[in-house]
């Protein structure tokens, strides 16, 4: 896993972004002036980002043994960057209404407080920067040197889906001010939401009835599905001085342990804990996490994971074909680590590689000469090839469409609800 080192700039650590993503966004910048120059003939109609929130605090409270405990210091982490501190309005996608996101956040209704005082799964100012890089590369690929679109936000240019999480409405935030830059935002963002029961970006185990149905026996067969990842589990809690049941800390968690310190300058890991041990906890935790959303190979709840996301991408690209000037050019969709899983699962491309922070999964649709219209999809800068038989970056869009068929879900509450065979 390639980290950037962190750049400390008096009491803010700074994070640069992390995976090589600032690298790929630049070697990106150049494919893409090298493709427009190479192919004349395709232009660039519209472009969906769906991308993970930026660094946060942990997401439970559990002390590493081995390393000097994290202080989660509000004053530290916490609040707006003063570039990224732009205005925004947050409205449900059912009815316009605008909302306050402190009445629909479901971890502003968290109790559990980390060492220091900061609630859990809150997004910081290391992960507002994180979010802000990745918006100037987007600024330099989409305004300065494709002029796709304009230089001052404009809510009929782009539109912004968020989950209800502060993590995921300051990421996108912070993105935009990237994008245009502070002053080039003159009106609030307009950002659309749904309320928590509501929500599909991620997979909604606790509102879906059949996903939270198959969740319970996931987690039961798991275990015997993959000893190896319950041995995997026990060797390191072992290594770490967590012998009893109740001790032990389970992949998942140690993983959120692991990234978060690394992206706000603590120690990973303890000296103890080898780069194998590390690369162990991340195969452990995204196998079991494939398991769990797919079971063995099982599209039908892979659908119910990522299937309505599905759809409403797909459908964005069917309009825009249908109503070109009605449809924003640009669809920034402000999610999870898990959404990211399930798109990757979808193309073909999961590679048991948990996705960092920011993140991004990129859909263009492009227009020949002839009016045909061709899809390519990206992810972390590199190309996306649906299958061993695409060679070509561009991909006919009814062939996209196709392939992507058999996962749209057109009416999310009816298939959570209905019963198996029916």
């Amino acid at each position: 896993m390639k980290v950037l080192k962190t750049i400390f700039k008096g009491s803010i650590s700074i994070t640069a972004v992390v995976l090589g993503i600032k690298l790929q966004h630049d070697r990106l910048s150049t494919n893409h002036i090298l493709t427009a120059k190479e192919t004349p003939k395709y232009t660039l109609e519209h472009v969906q980002l769906v991308f993970r929130h930026g660094a946060r605090t942990p997401v439970c409270t559990y002390d590493l043994p081995g390393v000097e405990p994290a202080v989660w210091d509000p004053e530290k982490f916490l609040g707006d960057l003063p570039h990224t501190n732009v205005d925004y309005t947050l409205k449900l996608v059912s009815t316009g209404e605008e909302v306050l996101l402190e009445s629909i956040d479901p971890s502003s209704w968290s109790k559990r407080r980390l060492k220091g005082g900061m609630q859990t799964g809150k997004l910081t100012k290391n992960g507002q920067q994180m979010a802000f890089d990745v918006g100037q590369h987007l600024q330099k690929e989409y305004i300065q040197e494709r002029k796709f679109i304009s230089s001052i936000y404009s809510p009929n240019e782009i539109r912004v889906r968020t989950s209800s999480f502060q993590r995921t409405v300051g990421t996108v935030k912070s993105m935009l001010a990237g994008l245009y830059g502070k002053d080039q935002i003159r009106e609030p963002i307009e950002m659309w939401t749904v309320r928590s029961q509501e929500e599909y970006l991620y997979p909604n185990f606790y509102q879906c009835p059949n996903l939270n149905r198959h969740f319970k026996v996931a987690k039961k067969d798991f275990i015997n599905f993959r000893p190896d990842i319950r041995e995997i589990t026990i060797d390191i809690n072992k290594k770490l001085g967590l012998v009893e049941k109740e001790q032990m800390i389970d992949v998942f968690h140690l993983l959120d342990i692991m990234h978060t310190r690394e992206a706000h300058g603590f120690k990973a890991l303890p000296d103890n804990l080898t780069k194998e041990d590390r690369q162990k906890i991340e195969t452990a935790a995204s196998k079991l996490f494939s398991f769990i959303i797919q079971g063995d190979n099982d599209r039908n709840i892979l659908r119910l994971s990522v299937g309505a996301l599905v759809e409403d991408l797909c459908q964005n690209i069917e309009e825009k074909v249908k109503n070109p000037k009605k449809v924003h050019k640009m669809e920034f969709v402000s999610a999870h680590d898990t959404t990211l899983q399930g798109l990757l699962m979808v193309t073909n491309q999961w590679k048991d590689e948990w996705p960092y922070y920011v993140s991004l999964f990129k859909i263009e649709l492009y227009k020949d000469e002839a009016s045909e219209y061709y899809v390519r999809l990206e992810f972390n800068g590199q190309t996306i090839f649906l299958d061993q038989s695409q060679h070509e970056e561009m991909v006919p869009i009814r062939t996209f469409l196709e392939k992507m068929e058999k996962f749209r879900v057109k009416d999310y509450k009816l298939e959570c609800s209905k019963e198996e065979g029916k």
